[in-house]
């Protein structure tokens, strides 16, 4: 293997394998995915429940994501993703929608950086 395909081979590996085994990985270990989790998908975003708690996320938080025939991983942020394997679904035709959705509503890759205001900041509103 001469250098240059050593560093196409390392550029897959860390924008295309490493997502999805670190994806898999915060599956594995994530306390919510041992316990029950419901949620629903709509045209205005996603909502989640298990006996932690709740959250509402509209489409407009995820900047992109990264999808297999097994996972879809949604990314609000670098960091912080949510991570939707094929079982958190009741059926193929709702894995399909759910994966529709995520592809109309949700860029692949962001065009740019989002600016602070447009997240909404840092500040913390009572």
């Amino acid at each position: 293997m001469g250098v240059p395909a050593f560093w196409v081979s390392w550029l897959v590996f860390l924008w295309v394998i490493l997502p999805v085994v670190n994806a898999r990985r915060a599956e594995q270990t994530s306390l919510i995915f041992g316990s029950p989790l419901h949620g629903v998908a709509t045209d205005a975003g996603i909502h989640l429940e298990s006996e932690y708690g709740s959250s509402s996320l509209p489409w407009g938080v995820f900047f992109r994501f990264k999808m297999t025939d097994a996972l879809v991983v949604l990314y609000q942020s670098s960091r912080t993703m949510n991570v939707f394997p094929r079982s958190f679904f009741g059926s193929d035709e709702d894995w399909r929608i759910f994966r529709a959705w995520v592809t109309e509503r949700v860029p692949a890759r962001p065009s740019k950086r989002r600016a602070t205001a447009e997240r909404g900041g840092l500040g913390v509103s009572a």
